[in-house]
């Protein structure tokens, strides 16, 4: 037993305390024990097992405070201790400082107080070397305010809506182009938390034109920050209003806000039958917010994550609500849908049929168990498809290059491999392509066909050539946010290729490259000034230095260090090289394990049927 690498319990119906004789397997790599009823606080023995890369306790009954052993699993990547039964998990925020791999952290749907500390992650690798993080802290009972500290960060997607944070926002924060997938570029504070005053009913935050923070009705009032609802009442010292555990009040649709005069259109019975086979087939009973759902009498653009156009339903977002199951393909005969999201929610997905969602604009899939992009292609009025942290495997589908309307895709943190081909060669329209964290080989595309590219990440994969000179040759973005860090690229950093460029945010280290054309280095406004300020040390760490960012910042000198032989080293010595394959295929953990694997299932059922 102590040699099993990765154990797979998820929804088993187990029940009792967590055993402590699971802390013996001291070389588990990957545990899943999500969606049982185990019940208890989490043993301070947890820090046994050491090995850990994916913790998943989410969507059981576990109570008590966090344990600071939990700091101890320094190997950790993948935390997730979301959604418990009420009251859940209480007490204090851990700053997780000794977790540095950390780059997947859920912690909603408890009762958790305090204050954000300001130590929170401040040890993080992932944030020193410009990677991506996600932080899940919403519908917990945290105070205070966002620690400014967490703007050394330029990555991060972070929830915190229905929480008590009265604090302003520090403005660094508002100023983050990447957070929460480009919404804080977008949209600045209010991409992270509307205010004080306004609402936004699906995230607490805006995140799209259409996703706006709204004002409350002037009947009602918000008294915090992210507030997915607003309550009766004027006075905002009167006593706080939270009841993360409780479906939320409803709050007045789109419709309902528009001064259009028909505040009562007419039902769809079609479109309800669909909405109510969407319910029945995903766990609707235990929903997180399902405020009207199939209640007798009440229009189906009042129920929770239903938005309505004239008579029709146009808006699904339904995000980390405890959706189960498949969703029905019927969803595809809303006529005029143009947006559904349903991230966050562990569900598997079909795309059959979906050519029959002619309006079908925004999809958002990311964080569920997709593990199949068959038929998507047909989707042909899709314009941003988002499917980062999922199950995606094999080679990138050929089939996704039908779609040529779309203007953003994330297929980052998956398993794909192989090369990249041309598939994006048809999707003219791209402003943003996010592959990072797969396994991907083969040279670096020349992604030459698009003209108004504004984000491009392929960090973290196995890409091995130089810089082709025709690379993004006609792209006459305004601004450009690229990620080549952690692959195999060789040779110079051309400035046939980047001189043109006057914004450009580049990321480069953890390659083998060995020159910089010297008119780059006199590019100032690049990487937010840091080259106008340290010059090439400000693109890349000079060769026999290092730090780990790959580049010199105000915080981050590079440091010196003769066995560092490649610019942009972000450890001393060869074992940089190393980070490939880790890095590579840090969205695909369990297919490298998998060579290691040896299942065990009986034995460990029988651990908790004895508790």
């Amino acid at each position: 037993l102590q040699y099993q690498y990765t154990q797979d319990l998820s929804e088993n119906k187990l029940t009792g305390y967590f055993p402590n004789q699971i802390t013996a397997l001291s070389k588990m790599q990957l545990l899943y024990l999500d969606g049982n009823a185990i019940s208890g606080s989490i043993p301070n023995s947890i820090k046994k097992l050491s090995n850990l890369v994916t913790l998943n306790l989410s969507g059981n009954a576990l109570t008590g405070h966090l344990p600071f052993e939990l700091e101890k699993l320094t190997k950790i990547r993948t935390l997730s201790l979301a959604k418990q039964e009420a009251p859940g998990l209480v007490g204090s925020l851990l700053s997780f400082s000794g977790n540095t791999d950390l780059i997947y952290l859920e912690l909603n749907g408890n009762s958790l107080t305090g204050s954000i500390p300001d130590s929170f992650l401040e040890l993080s690798t992932v944030g020193a070397s410009d990677g991506a993080i996600t932080v899940m802290l919403h519908d917990n009972l945290l105070t205070g305010t966002i620690p400014e500290s967490l703007a050394t960060f330029q990555n991060m997607d972070i929830e915190l809506r229905d929480n008590l944070i009265t604090g302003r926002i520090p403005q660094d924060i508002c100023m983050k182009l990447e957070w929460n997938h480009g919404n804080v570029g977008d949209y600045a504070c209010k991409g992270i938390l509307c205010s004080p005053g306004t609402f936004n009913p699906d995230l607490g935050r805006q995140s799209s034109p259409v996703s706006k923070c709204q004002n409350c009705p002037n009947d009602k009032v918000s008294f915090y920050y992210g507030a997915t609802s607003c309550v009766e009442g004027s006075n905002p010292t009167k006593q706080p209003i939270q009841a993360p555990r409780e479906p939320p009040t409803r709050a007045p649709t789109k419709k309902e806000n528009a001064n259009t005069g028909n505040k009562n259109p007419r039902e769809n019975l079609e479109e309800r039958a669909i909405l109510i086979e969407l319910y029945d087939m995903c766990n609707g009973l235990k929903w997180y917010r399902q405020g009207n759902w199939n209640v007798e009498g009440a229009h189906i653009c009042t129920w929770d994550g239903i938005y309505c156009g004239a008579d029709n339903v146009e808006s699904i977002d339904l995000a980390a609500n405890n959706l189960i199951g498949t969703p029905p393909s019927s969803l595809f005969k809303l006529s005029k849908l143009s947006f559904l999201g349903l991230q966050s929610n562990p569900i598997d997905f079909s795309f059959y049929d979906i050519e029959s969602a002619e309006n079908l604009a925004v999809l958002y899939l990311y964080s569920t168990k997709i593990s199949s992009l068959d038929g998507i292609g047909k989707g042909l009025s899709l314009v941003e498809v988002n499917l980062r942290f999922n199950n995606l495997s094999g080679f990138i589908p050929n089939e996704l290059s039908n779609l040529i309307n779309l203007e953003s895709l994330t297929l980052s943190d998956n398993k794909y491999f192989g090369y990249l081909g041309e598939t994006y060669d048809t999707m003219l329209k791209l402003r943003e392509l996010r592959l990072g964290s797969n396994a991907l080989t083969g040279d670096l595309p020349k992604f030459n066909k698009q003209t108004n590219l504004q984000h491009l990440d392929l960090s973290g994969n196995s890409l091995s050539s130089t810089i082709p000179a025709a690379f993004l040759s006609n792209n006459k973005a305004p601004k450009l946010t690229l990620d080549l860090s952690s692959n195999i690229l060789v040779g110079r950093v051309p400035a046939e290729v980047f001189g043109r460029f006057n914004q450009l945010v580049i990321y480069l280290r953890n390659n083998m490259f060995t020159g910089i054309d010297q008119s780059l280095c006199n590019q100032s406004p690049w990487n937010n000034g840091d080259v106008g300020n340290y010059g090439c040390s400000g693109l890349l760490c000079p060769q026999s230095t290092w730090n780990e960012k790959g580049r010199e910042t105000a915080n981050s000198p590079c440091v010196p260090c003769d066995e560092a032989r490649y610019l942009g080293s972000v450890t001393c010595g060869d074992s940089d090289r190393v980070q490939f394959n880790t890095q590579s295929f840090s969205g695909s953990s369990a297919l490298i394990l998998a060579k290691a694997v040896i299942i065990i299932s009986p034995v460990i059922g029988m651990l908790f049927a004895y508790v």
